[in-house]
């Protein structure tokens, strides 16, 4: 029976990855290649946003938190974002908000900004525009992991991490005594 089991089985090979709900695991995952795969994937679709020029900048910052950024959202909870990464898509981003002509594939795009980044970002009932700063986004995320993590409560992945993080290479406890 065992052999059978492991016949039937489809592995994945070495450096390669298996999805679980829409998340890519495996060993000596490459997240950097990952997300770029994703950002041109997504760079395709804003291809299809052709009227986007002609939105309002109410209505285009509406479009990008929806659209650009919510496209990429779901794998923060899971997978590591580079600073690489995280400064292009805010460079795409303000090319779809504040570009007379929106296309992210002619290079380089000017753009004049009519407010300040900063204020930009700051809510609209102090002078600002509500725009998302995604750099601020995904640090929050990582800080919402650590907040999950010291709330009290059972959970597997605790157990893994406090695994990681308190034992050494030897398996010997670094902080005995906390347990």
């Amino acid at each position: 029976l065992r052999g059978r089991l492991c016949e039937s089985i489809a592995w994945v090979p070495e450096g390669g990855s298996a999805k679980c709900l829409g998340v890519p695991i495996g060993n000596d995952f490459d997240a950097e290649r990952w997300w770029k795969k994703k950002l041109d994937s997504l760079r395709d679709k804003t291809r299809r946003w052709g009227g986007l020029y002609r939105a309002s900048f109410f209505g285009r910052n509406l479009v990008v938190q929806a659209m650009y950024f919510g496209s990429l959202r779901y794998w923060l909870y899971s997978l590591p974002m580079s600073k690489a990464i995280t400064t292009r898509i805010q460079a795409e981003a303000d090319i779809l908000l504040w570009s007379k002509q929106p296309d992210l594939d002619a290079v380089p795009v000017r753009f004049r900004r009519f407010v300040a980044g900063p204020t930009a970002i700051g809510p609209r009932t102090r002078g600002g525009l509500n725009v998302m700063d995604w750099e601020s986004h995904v640090h929050a995320f990582s800080a919402h992991w650590m907040l999950r993590y010291v709330h009290p409560g059972e959970a597997s992945w605790k157990n893994i991490a406090d695994t990681r993080l308190f034992t050494d290479a030897k398996g010997k406890d670094t902080f005995p005594g906390l347990g």
